[in-house]
């Protein structure tokens, strides 16, 4: 059976296509579909491959795997990918242009014959035939037992997305947490359903903040794209029935919090942030008096003093809030590296008597020693002394 490559709306000149060795049928190719009306020339490398090979492939970005069944195809662009954009590295000035990477996953044991319209396999599918759903969040927030507030998308992604190409529905509702109407989001271009059921029946990609029920999952279309908060470490169950309906789940809280391209899908970090500025703001309304310093007629008012534990991006969006109300802010962590932060942020770094590093991987604490969180605990009995919040 033949299982030829497909590609729709890419403006590309020409193609290389990168198989292991134990391929049959490569022989035979020698133009790949990119629109019904128009071929490309393609450049069959087998191995085994030779320096000069191997370079080109790191310099595609490719993923080689000469094991398993997938295969690389590398168009060579010289402009911009119409359909989807693929991590590559810019090529060498004497190739010219932009070289884009994807690896291309066929059955085992699959032959490659003839390429004709009629037998055409599509793999990149163009944005407008994709729709993604957003549903409304139902699962409880911890501690409080509210219903969760936050929302997938906004209209302002929404609109994003419609520019793209995609189609969008959303579940009724799905904002109102969040002060957006339905409205709104019709607005933005997209098509409000009344119930869950209908939006998992027509969605291609959903987006969710929280981990899917088992109840959404059961109604989510086999080989859907997930996009949401999964923690696998504790929802073992979930992430089999995911894997068992194969769909594919990006788990945001998994993205790697690191000071990389990556930094804008951290949703972590931005929750992270909302939530040390509403700690102080909640703070400074239970402490009832005055956070910043006041002269007045009856005389004077100390500004407040605030102690904020763990200089993360919780705590420093404390630490900076707490400054911009007026307070007089000590910080402390076991990681010596975020005193210059803490500084910045306006607090002043508090330190116990132990020579001791609390960094982790990955910019995490470790576990101290028992040593040392006997002095932490005593440093903190003598600022709470002092300290209002």
């Amino acid at each position: 059976m033949s299982s030829p490559f497909h590609f729709l709306g890419v403006a590309a000149s020409s193609a290389r296509l990168y198989l292991p060795g134990t391929w049959e049928g490569v022989s035979s190719i020698s133009k790949v579909f990119v629109q019904p009306s128009h071929r490309v020339p393609v450049q069959v490398l087998r191995p085994p491959l030779n320096g000069a090979d191997h370079n080109r492939m790191r310099d595609d970005g490719l993923s080689f795997r000469l094991a398993g069944t997938s295969a690389g195809l590398v168009l060579a662009l010289g402009g911009s990918l119409a359909v989807h954009r693929f991590g590559g590295r810019t090529a060498r000035k004497s190739r010219g242009g932009f070289d884009a990477g994807a690896d291309l996953h066929l059955p085992e044991g699959c032959v490659l014959g003839d390429l004709s319209p009629e037998c055409v396999k599509h793999w990149a599918t163009p944005c407008s035939n994709l729709t993604i759903g957003v549903l409304k969040e139902t699962a409880l927030q911890s501690g409080t037992g509210e219903h969760e507030k936050r929302v997938a998308a906004t209209p302002a992604s929404i609109a994003t997305l419609q520019k793209e190409g995609y189609n969008v529905v959303v579940q009724a509702s799905a904002g109102f947490a969040a002060d957006i109407p339905d409205a709104t989001f019709e607005e933005a271009g997209a098509k409000v359903l009344p119930d869950a059921r209908t939006v998992l029946k027509q969605a291609d990609i959903i987006f969710k903040v929280r981990p899917p029920s088992m109840s959404e999952v059961k109604q989510m279309r086999e080989g859907t794209t997930l996009f949401s908060m999964i923690y696998p470490a504790q929802n073992e169950n979930l992430v089999k029935r995911l894997q068992k309906k194969n769909i594919t789940c990006f788990a945001m809280d998994q993205m790697p919090r690191t000071l990389s391209r990556a930094q804008a899908y951290d949703v972590l970090s931005s929750m992270a942030n909302i939530a040390g500025y509403r700690a102080m703001v909640e703070a400074s309304h239970h402490y009832g008096r005055f956070c910043a310093g006041q002269f007045t007629a009856a005389g004077k008012v100390e500004p407040a003093k605030v102690l904020v534990i763990g200089a993360g991006v919780a705590g420093l969006a404390a630490i900076q809030q707490a400054k911009n109300m007026g307070c007089i802010v000590r910080a402390f962590d076991v990681r010596p590296a975020t005193r210059e932060q803490v500084v910045s942020a306006g607090g002043e770094f508090l330190e116990v008597q132990i020579e001791e590093d609390g960094s982790g991987t990955g910019g995490y604490a470790k576990e101290m020693s028992k040593e040392f969180i006997e002095a932490e605990m005593e440093l903190f009995r003598q600022q709470c002394a002092e300290c209002d919040i």
